[in-house]
């Protein structure tokens, strides 16, 4: 984006972070974009495809991947619920519809996974 003129870089700051401005054709790219129709939405993950495989896993394999990625979807929700609860009020609309969406998610994630057991032969011990 620095190349095409969209952004300038600031100085590296702490942590090798380094700042980024919008351009006045940055501005102009970013309403262009943000005008055009959002595309669908797709569901690209990884865990789906090894849970349609697993037959070919072990069972207790197939149930590891299933606790750790549980697990990161709970984490992920505290997270989200935390942020929610420090912002309080003063979360702006569009900002609180996204954090929303985001809560609303990983709830439903970990209630899918709370249901695998009666779907999936998966030892669990």
């Amino acid at each position: 984006m620095d190349r095409a003129g969209l952004v300038t870089a600031g100085e590296t700051g702490p942590r090798d972070r380094r700042p980024y401005s919008l351009t006045e054709s940055g501005r102009a790219a970013f309403r262009e974009w943000l005008e055009r129709e959002p595309g669908p939405e797709q569901i690209r993950y990884p865990l789906l495809l090894t849970i349609a495989f697993g037959r070919h896993l072990a069972p207790e394999r197939l149930a590891a991947f299933i606790a750790s990625h549980r697990q990161v979807h709970a984490s992920r929700l505290e997270e989200y619920q935390a942020l929610r609860a420090d912002a309080g009020d003063a979360l702006e609309p569009f900002a609180a519809a996204t954090l929303d969406f985001g809560i609303r998610y990983e709830q439903a994630v970990l209630e899918w996974f709370a249901g695998l057991p009666g779907l999936l032969p998966l030892d669990e011990d």
